[in-house]
């Protein structure tokens, strides 16, 4: 199980268009529950019924830089058993400070 604390977010552009969403998400920072604190993520979001992309994504932390596209491609029956059965496709670099 994730645990999330301190959850805080600014978006714009948000659309749901029947099953598919997007935003923008402009400023993203919360608390991981096994100790991370993501300071920022920002990124051009979508779901839909077979993918979830993160598009122009950037994830800081205190000691890392995360740049890059984020895809998640999956049936949707399959979110149930995400970590085994979802497939990820990521693009980009990472930037440890």
């Amino acid at each position: 199980m994730l645990e999330f604390t301190e959850l805080n977010a600014n978006t714009t552009n948000f659309l749901i268009n029947g099953p598919e969403v997007s935003m923008r998400i402009n400023t993203f920072n919360f608390n991981h529950s096994q100790g991370v604190r993501v300071e920022n993520l920002v990124a051009n979001f979508e779901y839909a019924l077979d993918h979830m992309t993160f598009g122009d994504l950037s994830i800081k932390t205190k000691k890392s830089e995360l740049k890059g596209d984020l895809k998640f491609n999956y049936n949707r029956e399959d979110l149930q058993d995400f970590t085994n059965k979802v497939k990820e496709k990521a693009l980009g670099q990472n930037v440890l400070t």
